[in-house]
């Protein structure tokens, strides 16, 4: 007997399988249907999907989509929770191809996103950073996370740093060898929900609001005027 090929979520399938009807498709219907697993009401099961997921979030995120359609082809019903559920589509990163980008876009439902990049030839689909930030106008501004290493010129980053960030929670920067003197200005002071900051060689204006909030702050190759602009940083964080 043939293998039974799954259709992915990515390629907008309108079922969990691609094969003919008859006895042996029935029968295996009626199994799943009786699983316990199947008497979980959707809400708790998205819930169990979005722990699964929550690993593949973090990092490069190299890796979620693949996980999402390994989860959308083990039978109809999931995969319908998978293709229906926004927040599972929240993932915006640069190791798929602009595609799969599209898909999340439009399945996200305008919920916030974890938006990634690395600028690592074996793992991004994009030329570079200033690409990858074009086609994400408006988008960006939807940042929960925002998780970022570019070689791309300074100035490309810098853009996205003036972006106002209304539900931004945590951001982590990375430019290798950013040769500038002038701050940056963080968000134009509009993250109102900034609370883990990790940058790595950026000059900021220490002062600025984006600072007043932080749980977590993490620097490297980062300029201080003085002692007192530390010490203030912490004074100013809950």
């Amino acid at each position: 007997m043939a293998a039974l090929e799954p259709d992915p979520p990515l390629e907008g399938g309108t079922m969990a399988y691609n094969q003919p009807y008859g006895g042996y498709r029935t029968s295996n219907l009626a199994h799943n249907a009786s699983l316990p697993v199947h008497s979980l009401p959707t809400e708790l099961l998205l819930y169990i999907f979005d722990l699964y997921m929550q690993y593949n979030r973090k990092g490069k995120a190299r890796g979620y989509y693949r996980k999402l359609a390994e989860l959308s082809t083990v039978c109809t019903r999931w995969y319908k929770v998978v293709r229906t559920s926004p927040t599972l589509w929240t993932v915006i990163t640069s190791a798929v191809p602009k595609n799969i980008i599209a898909l999340a876009l439009e399945r996200s439902s305008n919920l916030p996103l974890d938006i990634v990049y690395r600028d690592e030839q074996i793992i991004t689909h994009w030329d570079d950073l200033s690409s990858f930030a074009a086609y994400l106008q408006p988008p960006l501004g939807r940042s929960k996370t925002l998780n970022i290493l570019s070689f791309d010129i300074a100035e490309t980053i810098i853009e996205i740093l003036r972006l106002p960030m209304p539900v931004l929670e945590e951001a982590k920067l990375i430019k290798p060898f950013l040769e500038r003197d002038t701050p940056v200005h963080l968000f134009q002071d509009k993250a109102p929900r900034l609370t883990d900051i990790t940058l790595e060689g950026f000059v900021c204006d220490w002062d600025g609001d984006s600072f007043h909030r932080l749980n977590t702050l993490s620097i490297s190759w980062v300029p201080f005027p003085s002692a007192a602009t530390v010490l203030n940083l912490i004074s100013n964080s809950p």
